[in-house]
């Protein structure tokens, strides 16, 4: 069953691939500076009014949690822009998926080869691994606190594929191009 919608499509997945690696390697600053802002928005806080330091600069400790959150909201933007292109890189390989699921549906299935199920299958593994991974992204955000050092982490994680999963994905794609 190889069709050029079918090779689209491993086309399509070995691109994501390399998108999700580049886009993973470009929020890794972000990430970092939000871990860095957040860790000097809990200490300011901690600080506490009455220290000597607020005493002698009236509205200091407005002005740091100020500045840190302006800064945070910039590098959250980056984030959301990284989420936003794996959104779309998504969305295309979910539309190529659904567009080899039509003409599956339009063959007659009941000869399909072993082969040609395994393929099918692997479509199928591939769309829900990026959906998942991007459904992961977006939980993850959602649930964002720069007040809990937990869920940064979450975000962090979320940006790192399950390298078995990949590797799958992977072998499938080489697998699909030598038949």
């Amino acid at each position: 069953m190889e069709t050029p919608v079918l090779k689209n499509y491993f086309i399509s997945v070995e691109k994501m691939n390399l998108l999700w690696e580049s886009l993973a390697k470009k929020a890794n600053k972000p990430m970092s500076a939000i871990e860095t802002l957040s860790d000097q928005l809990q200490a300011v806080k901690s600080i506490g009014h009455d220290m000597t330091i607020n005493l002698q600069f009236p509205g200091l400790e407005e002005n740091v949690i100020f500045k840190t959150l302006m800064s945070l909201e910039q590098e959250l933007a980056l984030i959301i822009n990284i989420i936003q292109e794996v959104d779309i890189a998504t969305e295309k390989l979910n539309k190529l998926a659904t567009l080899v699921d039509s003409q599956k549906e339009k063959k007659d299935m009941s000869s399909a080869t072993v082969s040609t199920c395994s393929v099918l299958e692997v479509v199928s593994d591939c769309r829900q691994y990026y959906q998942a991974q991007y459904l992961g992204l977006q939980s993850a955000l959602k649930c964002l606190d720069f007040r809990d050092s937990n869920s940064i982490r979450a975000l962090r994680k979320s940006f790192i594929e399950d390298k078995n999963l990949k590797k799958h994905v992977q072998r499938w794609c080489r697998t699909f191009f030598t038949m």
